[in-house]
């Protein structure tokens, strides 16, 4: 039989990479014209890269690279290029000549890891092409104390970087150490230190090869253990070891952590482990803290042990109940899990439906608010207003406030802090610093994270917009950035160039962007200009998905320092709530820009106020509005003395102005439609 052209091969296929790529390395993700994920074996990162115009590609952890999809294949499948030629024409569909498809021979694989390490094999040199030398190693031993491989930890300038290296045979019989997997199922960390210990005592299971060792120096009492690979590789280690024994799971205080430490709970539990429980972090935890770093602030080893006889609790399955609807649900799947088939994703959600009469008996919690009456975790909200009104003041103001706990504006609070990530497309970096700089309202700078279109510009970096090359990175960022609960985006027109604004089909690609962050339970606000009739600009669909619509409107053309906000939605707001307020700048003693927070009247004496600053009389009011003259005179008192106006001359010369906040509680009145 004839092997098919590789050149033809590679050709076809690269006229195919775009469907290609996630079936090659599943898990990975578009980045513009560049396919990305963590390895040749797919997964979600960015160690290894494939060009869908040109079909090179690299795998910078390892060192392997090519110029084409045959290639790739090869080194994804363990096959030779006339293998890979061979197996990938047949998947494409592709004729060989007179025989029809391509047969596909047995491979030989170009690697096979050897474990446990022979003795007599030459220690490893960890030294990395890339990465240099490791700043710590550690090696994994079976039940006899013997070398599996290696977990290997670089500093490298984007953070930490964690590469394993295994021994085995290359395609040419040649045995060398290669920075390579374990093969699946994985071999845990600590089976040596399981093996000498009886069944009755306890397994403490946490997150990297380092906690591993420090709880074990702090708990010598229990068998400490991890996986290898991080949260992300769970699903791929071998939990059978523990079998029949008592298992304690202490995650690293952050969802991704607490997501792993329950995926092992579970795991453990189906290896047949007797009991599972998993140990709560304190509330207060700061993000990501492990017990080694509870080690480095001086924990005791009794501290570690009384605080895991407190605070464990036994692990439970998740079934189909409220279980399963989490406040702040979690940030993606595990991309280490390749995605089932669309059919069977679909059939679950199907299975999943619940019944009205179960549906009513279960107990969901609402969404707890971030700002306290205002915004609340996974909710959308739009600000909206002509240039120059103030709505970056107000997105700045509520953004800085929901950093730290304490009062954002009038009796708006945040009860939830949370980190912000917030993406300025507009403002000169000047100009937004001196904002930073000039509000009364502060920070916590460490939780606040400011992308400047203007700043990343001029060091000639890629500048933001909602692209969907921009879209899928923010997505992955956020879910390295854990504490991130509010994204502001400011403002839409300059964030999407190229958009229609009137255009439903041009914004649903955003939107559902939106949603999914809305799923992650993040809260997005977005900021956005007004049209020449006063409403949102463009396609009213924008607002299908929000839960929160604010209209900001200036006062009048003389005056910049006050402004109007309406709610024109509040979904899951009421009463007080929803009621329409004015926002003064207010500059103090010290120079700074403080937002004032001030409540507008009841409708009839703002009307009543209105008509006065029109020059009519009491009794003309009175009539207009058939409403008593003492009501009329109680009403002006009131207005007065509310601030809504201002009395100028006594007796026949009265006249009645309007304040600022006057004007505001009276936009839009007209004398003759009172």
């Amino acid at each position: 039989m004839n092997s098919p052209d590789i050149h033809t091969v590679a050709r076809e296929a690269l006229a195919r990479a775009d469907t290609l790529a996630a079936t090659l390395l599943p898990g990975g993700r578009r980045r513009g014209r560049e396919y990305v994920c963590a390895s040749l074996a797919g997964g979600n990162g960015q160690s290894c890269s494939l060009n869908l115009d040109t079909g090179r590609w690299s795998d910078f952890a390892t060192g392997e690279k090519g110029t084409d999809l045959v290639g790739l294949y090869a080194a994804a499948r363990g096959l030779n290029q006339g293998e890979a030629a061979r197996a990938l024409a047949q998947e494409l569909g592709l004729s060989n000549g007179d025989q029809g498809r391509p047969q596909v021979k047995t491979a030989t694989p170009a690697w096979t890891p050897i474990l446990p390490v022979p003795d007599d094999a030459p220690a490893p040199t960890f030294q990395h092409f890339r990465l240099g030398v490791p700043v710590a190693s550690w090696p994994y031993l079976d039940g006899q104390g013997r070398v599996l491989g290696h977990a290997c930890r670089f500093e490298a300038p984007e953070g930490k970087e964690i590469l394993p290296m295994t021994y085995g045979r290359d395609g040419a019989g040649k045995r060398t150490w290669k920075w390579k997997s374990f093969p699946d199922p994985r071999p845990l960390y600590g089976l040596d230190r399981l093996a000498k210990t009886a069944p009755d005592v306890p397994v403490l299971i946490v997150e990297g090869e380092k906690t591993a060792d420090a709880a074990q120096r702090l708990l010598p009492s229990m068998a400490a253990m991890t996986w290898p690979g991080g949260c992300k590789a769970v699903a791929k280690a071998d939990f059978t070891p523990l079998a029949g024994r008592t298992v304690f799971v202490w995650p690293d205080s952050d969802r991704p952590g607490i997501k792993a430490a329950d995926d092992v709970a579970g795991r453990a539990l189906a290896a047949g482990a007797e009991q599972v429980f998993i140990v709560e972090n304190h509330p207060d935890a700061p993000e990501g803290w492990d017990i080694a770093d509870g080690e480095v602030k001086g924990m005791t080893p009794a501290d570690a042990l009384a605080w895991i006889e407190k605070h464990h609790r036994a692990y439970e399955a998740r079934t189909a109940t409220n279980d399963n609807l989490p406040t702040s649900p979690p940030r993606g799947r595990d991309y280490d899990d390749p995605e089932p088939p669309r059919g069977s994703r679909i059939t679950r959600a199907l299975d999943a439906a619940v019944t009205l009469d179960v549906f009513e008996s279960m107990e969901i919690k609402p969404r707890p608010f971030i700002i306290e009456g205002l915004l609340r975790q996974g909710e959308s909200a739009m600000f909206f207003a002509k240039t120059g009104v103030g709505k970056t003041y107000l997105a700045m103001q509520l953004a800085m406030g929901a950093t730290r706990e304490g009062e954002v504006l009038g009796p708006y609070s945040t009860v939830a802090p949370c980190g912000v990530l917030y993406v300025d497309a507009e403002m000169s970096a000047a100009d937004m610093q001196a904002r930073v700089r000039n509000l009364a309202i502060k920070a916590d700078g460490k939780r606040f994270h400011l992308l400047s279109s203007e700043l990343l510009a001029s060091v000639n970096q890629a500048v933001p917009n909602l692209d969907e090359e921009w879209r899928p990175a923010i997505l992955d960022w956020l879910t390295q950035h854990s504490d991130i609960g509010l994204v502001v985006l400011d403002n839409l027109s300059s964030l999407t160039p190229g958009v229609a604004e009137d255009k439903r089909l041009d914004w649903d690609a955003i939107n559902q962007w939106i949603i999914e962050l809305r799923r992650r339970g993040l809260s997005v606000i977005l900021v956005h200009h007004a049209g020449k009739g006063g409403d949102q600009r463009g396609t009213s669909a924008r607002e299908d998905q929000l839960n929160l619509t604010l209209k900001l409107t200036a006062l009048d053309d003389r005056t910049t320092t006050a402004f109007r906000v309406d709610f024109q939605k509040a979904r899951g707001l009421s009463g007080e709530q929803k009621k329409p307020f004015v926002v003064e700048l207010v500059e103090d003693e010290h120079g700074r820009i403080n937002l004032v927070h001030k409540n507008l009247n009841d409708e009839m004496t703002a009307q009543v106020a209105f008509l006065a600053s029109e020059g009519m009389k009491q009794n003309e009011i009175k009539d207009k509005l058939d409403i008593s003259q003492a009501g009329v005179s109680r009403r002006l008192k009131r207005a007065e003395s509310d601030g809504l106006l201002v009395v100028r001359g006594a007796g026949p010369e009265k006249t009645y102005h309007l304040t600022d906040l006057g004007r505001a509680a009276t936009i839009g009145m007209d004398a003759e439609a009172v």
